[in-house]
């Protein structure tokens, strides 16, 4: 018998701020790997890795460009935004062993918008892979430019108070790494659907900055902003020529709870979080190497 060949793993959006990390996890493993990209992605950060992946350049809104992605692939991680799920079902074939999407738990707002259309439109193109795998992860953060709390905690190191609504309302934010741990999880095991990805205790909007304040080492005073008259303000707003810094829905998002159950993550991708205080610690003073 020859020797068994090392199965290749396909990436989508391997350059974003998660993709970068599991890139990097994947490459110390030994792992071969696959990146599509866009001819325009910056690759200066894939010259600092021991064992570079491969890359082919196609664009997701043009499936034709995509012709030969999935030639030989054995798994497909799709990190790339879930719209364009239909695009890696139409490229892959049946060799392909696990496809893993990674989506959000932005499928589960009560709130209907077009980002949450295009989510669920997405899931729904994915589901018809067989045996494909849906992760659903809540909010991200982790060590450097996070777009959640790095900027919550940017603004605390300049200024002591922060405009705040829904400080009630709850939040179930994931640490990066535990995402990961997640993704490479259900890549590896035999299992299928939909899984919700969170952090083990929802805590409040308000609890939540009261903790970044802590690892800072300031005390944030929180300046309640009322909702109602934040969505007339915006709702005026929509009918004057100016760009609107927020829409409606994005606002009444921020006011629903954000709960989830893990329990599935943690029987079938031995799925277990670090706490909010934990991953927190190593967001905020952990040093940044990744470009």
């Amino acid at each position: 018998m020859g020797p068994v060949m090392e199965p290749t793993i396909l990436i989508t959006g391997g350059s974003g701020y998660v993709g970068r990390r599991l890139v990097r996890r994947l490459t110390e493993q030994g792992r071969h790997l696959r990146l599509l990209l866009r001819p325009t992605s910056d690759v200066t950060w894939l010259r600092d890795l021991e064992r570079p992946p491969e890359v082919i350049h196609g664009d997701l809104e043009d499936v034709a460009s995509l012709k030969g992605m999935a030639q030989g692939i054995h798994q497909v991680i799709h990190l790339a935004h879930i719209r364009y799920a239909r695009s890696v079902a139409a490229t892959i074939d049946a060799n392909t062993e696990s496809v893993v999407f990674v989506s959000s738990l932005r499928a589960l707002s009560k709130i209907p918008c077009t980002s949450v259309d295009l989510v669920l439109g997405g899931e729904q193109a994915a589901s018809t892979v067989p045996g494909a795998i849906i992760l659903r992860p809540s909010m991200i953060y982790g060590p450097g430019d996070d777009r959640n709390i790095s900027r919550l905690a940017g603004w605390l190191r300049r200024r002591r108070w922060l405009p705040v609504m829904g400080a009630r309302h709850l939040h179930q934010p994931v640490f990066v790494d535990d995402v990961i741990d997640a993704i490479i999880a259900a890549n590896a095991r035999a299992v299928e659907g939909v899984f919700a990805i969170a952090g083990p205790d929802p805590m409040s909007y308000a609890e939540l900055i009261l903790a970044i304040g802590s690892v800072l080492g300031v005390r944030p005073h929180l300046v309640s902003i009322p909702s109602t008259l934040s969505i007339a303000f915006l709702r005026l707003w929509q009918h004057l020529p100016l760009s609107q810094p927020v829409d409606v829905a994005q606002v009444r998002r921020l006011l629903e709870d954000k709960v989830y159950d893990i329990g599935r993550a943690r029987t079938l991708l031995g799925f277990a979080p670090r706490s909010f205080s934990d991953g927190l610690k190593l967001a905020l003073t952990k040093e940044e190497v990744l470009t």
